[in-house]
C-alpha cells in the first residue's frame, strides 16, 4: 500500500469542504449529488493507496468531480 501524496489528500479535502459548503448553501434540500462527490473523492484516494490506480489517474479523476 502506498501513502497518498500530500497534494492529493489536500485536493480531495478541498473538494469535500466545497461539497459540504454547497449542502449548507442549498439548505440540505438535495444532498445526494454532494454526498456522492464526497464519497467519490474518498474512494479515489483509497484506490490510489491500495495501488489500483496511478497518481495521474487519481488526480485526473479528482479534477473531473463536480463541486
Amino acid at each position: 500500500m502506498d501513502k497518498a501524496p500530500r497534494y492529493m489528500k489536500e485536493y480531495a479535502s478541498s473538494i469535500k469542504k466545497s461539497a459540504e459548503a454547497y449542502k449548507k448553501r442549498f439548505n440540505h434540500e438535495n444532498d445526494d449529488p454532494w454526498n456522492e462527490t464526497i464519497e467519490s473523492a474518498e474512494k479515489i484516494v483509497k484506490n490510489y493507496e491500495r495501488g489500483l490506480i496511478t497518481d495521474r489517474e487519481a488526480m485526473r479523476m479528482l479534477t473531473e468531480l463536480s463541486y
